[in-house]
């Protein structure tokens, strides 16, 4: 978020032509405030990711993130 608010400031002209001053400032406190979140543990991000079960009960997908690292190097 620290990264996009960035960039939304160093490009703040281009970006209240095309979305208007009002909408601009409202991205800049909405990024600001999650990248100040982040940066002091009150906000996270979860995901989940889930798969059908291939015929015989297998899981198509990695079940870590060590097992996928071990797919991108063949092991």
């Amino acid at each position: 978020c620290r990264e996009w608010a960035t960039r939304l400031q160093q490009n703040h002209a281009r970006a209240v032509e095309e979305a208007g001053e009002k909408r601009v400032r409202i991205w800049q406190i909405y990024l600001a405030g999650c990248a100040y979140g982040f940066a002091h543990g009150w906000m996270n991000v979860y995901q989940l990711l889930a798969s059908k079960a291939a015929a015989g009960g297998e899981l198509m997908l990695p079940m870590t993130r060590d097992d996928l690292y071990a797919l991108d190097q063949g092991t």
